[in-house]
């Protein structure tokens, strides 16, 4: 178990980043400072960091929209809002209370797995939105407004998906709900550089993990799911010129992850 971490303080108080450097250093721990969001957010670009500490008021970018941005780039970081001027208002926003899970709460509550007072402070107007499997019909809507949405935000001009294309998608069971299919759109959108996207353009973990090729692609040639991932990495990062940041966003990983993972197949040397 890991005793040591990689900490960001981003405070535009020098005497508050000291304290925090010294008082978390003791323990081994790596710690960096930003003076204010716009230094923060670069740091967080350029490296991985386990913990971020964040001070809710600061000039320029304030801590919210710092957060808001913090969690655009990696959804696992864990982050910890400070501030003196603490409000019911301030409070609310920074815990984001728009609460979203893939569980039963109510069962968990009844197995007590989950806090009985917190599911009731929570459920104040519960929205249940089914799985994604069990929509099928919504599919191909998402993946044309997926298709939209990253060609415009990658500057490409992917035409269309093949109707070939949208039967794998739409025939997959999508473990993953939307965020899943979103990441297998961007994925294609990301790795193709033009025309339409077509079954051997898609990519997602559970295909792997079942050892499923993507129809349309070469059935004499079987690699291991760590060679396929291995390969699949190699070539994000030579389309992002080897920015972390910006292929990890493309494989639907956090940077922590794409880390262990260039460490795991001994790929920083191709990178660089």
């Amino acid at each position: 178990m890991r005793s040591e971490f990689n900490i960001l303080v981003i405070d535009d108080e020098e005497a508050m980043r000291d304290s925090c450097r010294q008082a978390l250093s003791v323990e081994g721990n790596r710690i960096e400072v930003a003076e204010d969001g716009v230094r923060g957010l670069a740091m967080l670009e350029r490296e991985s960091f386990d913990l971020v500490i964040l001070d809710l008021k600061m000039p320029g970018l304030s801590g919210m929209e710092v957060l808001k941005k913090i969690k655009e780039q990696d959804t696992e970081i864990v982050v910890v809002v400070i501030t003196g001027y603490a409000t019911i208002e301030f409070a609310v926003e920074a815990m984001r209370i728009v609460a979203a899970t893939n569980k039963d709460l109510l069962k968990c509550v009844k197995e007590q797995t989950f806090r009985e007072d917190l599911f009731y402070r929570l459920s104040v107007v519960p929205v249940v939105l089914p799985a994604l499997r069990d929509r099928k019909e919504d599919v191909p809507l998402l993946a044309k407004h997926f298709l939209i949405k990253y060609n415009t935000k990658r500057g490409k001009s992917i035409i269309a998906i093949s109707d070939e294309a949208m039967k794998v998608l739409t025939e997959y069971d999508w473990p993953g709900n939307v965020r899943e299919l979103e990441n297998a759109i961007e994925r294609a959108v990301v790795l193709k550089s033009s025309g339409v996207i077509e079954p051997a353009d898609l990519w997602y973990y559970e295909r792997s993990a079942r050892g499923q090729r993507a129809p349309g692609s070469d059935a004499d040639e079987v690699k291991s799911l760590a060679e396929a991932e291995r390969e699949h990495i190699i070539r994000a990062l030579r389309l992002f010129d080897g920015h972390i940041g910006k292929t990890s966003d493309a494989l639907g990983i956090d940077r922590k992850t794409l880390r262990s993972k260039l460490k795991k197949y001994e790929v920083e040397e191709i990178v660089d």
